[in-house]
């Protein structure tokens, strides 16, 4: 698929502009690993964990959590703040930021017996873990 060369310069410019301006608690890049990544890493970072829900993504939930796309960022901001962002680019919440655990739900299908829900809950110590076993890993 194209990359819109337009939307990403856009998505930049808006998140730079909301860093610089104190608008934004946070701002990560989505770029190698995906939106899975970048939210540990974004967890890891700030030492505090998120709740995200993505919906109807499950029936695509590798292309969502592990696609890896220019132009994306994962941000945290007080709802004023993002409703301003949201005015300049294209914004889609997920969550909220808060406890020990990185916490990704997951719902597809209509209602009723056909709906599958799912949920994946790491805590923060594990993802430390994680995290630093890979960088054993790679030295």
């Amino acid at each position: 698929q194209p990359v819109d060369i337009d939307a990403v310069l856009a998505a930049q410019v808006a998140v730079r502009e909301a860093v610089r301006a104190g608008e934004l608690s946070s701002a990560h890049d989505v770029g190698e690993g995906g939106l899975a990544i970048a939210l540990a890493e974004f967890c890891l970072g700030g030492g505090v964990g998120a709740r995200v829900e993505l919906g109807d993504l499950l029936t695509r939930a590798s292309e969502a959590l592990f696609g890896e796309a220019p132009g994306g960022f994962v941000v945290s901001a007080p709802g004023d703040a993002l409703d301003s962002l949201a005015e300049r680019v294209a914004l889609l919440r997920l969550g909220a930021v808060g406890g020990d655990a990185l916490v990704l739900g997951f719902g597809a299908g209509s209602t009723g017996e056909d709906r599958r829900e799912a949920t994946v809950v790491v805590s923060l110590d594990e993802l430390a873990r994680a995290h630093a076993r890979l960088g054993e890993l790679f030295s």
